[in-house]
C-alpha cells in the first residue's frame, strides 16, 4: 500500500473517530444534543462520501462521479469548522486551553483536510484526462478557464490538447501535498504534543497548563515570594497534560469522558445477564446531571446522590499518582534538570493499582 493511501485511509479513520464522539455526545449532552445530532449527521455525510469515492476509485467508476462524492466531501468538511469551533468553547473547561490547541483543533486539523480532499479531486481530474489522452491521443482536449468578470465564476473560455507531461507532473504533486495535509490532519486530531511528549516535556506543558489555568497554589506556610510550589491535590479536576497518563486514562467519568479526579460508581448499571457494570462518574458532574435529572444517565434507572457507590480504592490511587506528578513537577520548577531520565509507568504503586481493580473488576 502506498503513503499516499495509508494518509488518506488514517483521515477517513480520524473523521470516523470524531463522528462516534459526536455521536457520544448527543446521548450524553442533553443541553446541547440537537447540535451534536447535527454535527453527527455531518460528519457521518463526511465519512460517507469519503469512503464512496475510494470505493469508487477501486471500481474505476466514471471520474466525473467521484468528483461530486469529493465535492460533497469539501462541502461538509467547511460545515465542521463551525462545530469544532462550538465544541471547543464547550470543553473549555476539560480541553488544555493553550492557544496553540485551539488552532491544532479548530483550524489546523480541518483546513488540513480541506487541503487533502481538494487535492484528490485534482488527482481524480488529472487522471482523468490521461486516460483520455491514452485513448484519443493528441485528439484529447481539456477545458481552459477563465473568471467571468460579472458573476466571478470560472467559466469555459477555450479548449487545449491535453499534456500528459503536464498531468503527470501535477498528479505528483498534488499527491505530495495530499500526503503532507493528511498527515497534519491526522496528528492535529490526534494532538501533535502527545505524540512528541517526553517526561520533561510534560511538565513543561503541566506548568503552562497550571500557569494559564491559574492553578499554581502556595503550600501552607509558603511566602508570597516563593509561588513555585504546587499543590495538584487541590485541582478539583486531572489537569489536561496528564489526562493520557497511564492510569488517569483507564478511569474516566461517562459523562465528560475525562479523567476522574473525584470518582464514584453508578449502582444502576448491569449487563444482559443483569451483573453489575462498573459506570464511574466525576463527583460534580454526576452532582450537577442528578439536580436536574432522578435517573442514571447511562441506565436511565432511577437514581439519587445518596445511592452512589463511593470508590475509596481508586480515590487513594488517583491521588498517589498526582503526589508523584506534583513531586516531578515541583522538582522541574527548582530546576533539578537530572531528575527526568525515568519511565512515568514505573512509578505506579502495585497495591494502590491492585486494590482499584479489585474495586472495579473491568
Amino acid at each position: 500500500m502506498s503513503l499516499t493511501a495509508v494518509t488518506s485511509t488514517a483521515v477517513a479513520i480520524c473523521d470516523g473517530i470524531k463522528l462516534l464522539e459526536s455521536i457520544g455526545k448527543s446521548f450524553n449532552d442533553e443541553d446541547h444534543r440537537w447540535q451534536h445530532i447535527f454535527s453527527s449527521v455531518n460528519r457521518l455525510a463526511m465519512l460517507s462520501l469519503n469512503v464512496g469515492s475510494k470505493v469508487g476509485k477501486v471500481k474505476n467508476i466514471d471520474p466525473d462521479k467521484i468528483n461530486i462524492f469529493k465535492t460533497g466531501e469539501f462541502l461538509t468538511r467547511m460545515a465542521d469548522i463551525p462545530f469544532r469551533f462550538v465544541e471547543f468553547f464547550q470543553d473549555y473547561e476539560h480541553e488544555d486551553p493553550s492557544l496553540f490547541r485551539f488552532y491544532e483543533k479548530t483550524i489546523i486539523a480541518p483546513f488540513s483536510g480541506i487541503i487533502a480532499n481538494v487535492c484528490e479531486m485534482v488527482i481524480t481530474d488529472e487522471e482523468k484526462y490521461l486516460k483520455e489522452y491514452e485513448e484519443k491521443g493528441e485528439e484529447a482536449k481539456r477545458p481552459i478557464y477563465e473568471e467571468d468578470p460579472d458573476t466571478e465564476l470560472r467559466k469555459i473560455v477555450d479548449y487545449k490538447s491535453v499534456d500528459p507531461k503536464e498531468c503527470k507532473e501535477t498528479i505528483d504533486s498534488a499527491r505530495e501535498i495530499q500526503k503532507i495535509a493528511s498527515t497534519i490532519k491526522v496528528t492535529s486530531d490526534a494532538g501533535i504534543k502527545n505524540i512528541i511528549s517526553t517526561p520533561k516535556k510534560l511538565y513543561e506543558e503541566l506548568h503552562t497548563y497550571l500557569r494559564f489555568r491559574n492553578s499554581l497554589k502556595l503550600r501552607d506556610g509558603d511566602s508570597e515570594s516563593d509561588s513555585k510550589t504546587v499543590d495538584l491535590l487541590s485541582s478539583e479536576m486531572i489537569p489536561m497534560p496528564l489526562q493520557d497518563d497511564s492510569i488517569f486514562k483507564v478511569w474516566t467519568c461517562a459523562i465528560t469522558h475525562m479523567s476522574v479526579r473525584d470518582p464514584v460508581g453508578d449502582p444502576t448499571t448491569k449487563d444482559r445477564a443483569g451483573r453489575p457494570v462498573v459506570i464511574l462518574y466525576e463527583r460534580r458532574f454526576i452532582y450537577r446531571w442528578l439536580s436536574a435529572h432522578p435517573t442514571s444517565p447511562i441506565s436511565r434507572q432511577p437514581l439519587s446522590r445518596t445511592a452512589l457507590i463511593e470508590k475509596p480504592a481508586l480515590k487513594s490511587l488517583i491521588e498517589n499518582r498526582l503526589r508523584f506528578h506534583e513531586k516531578r513537577l515541583n522538582d522541574y520548577l527548582a530546576g533539578e534538570e537530572g531528575g527526568f531520565n525515568f519511565e512515568l509507568d514505573a512509578a505506579i504503586d502495585p497495591i494502590l493499582l491492585a486494590n482499584a481493580d479489585v474495586e472495579n473488576p473491568s
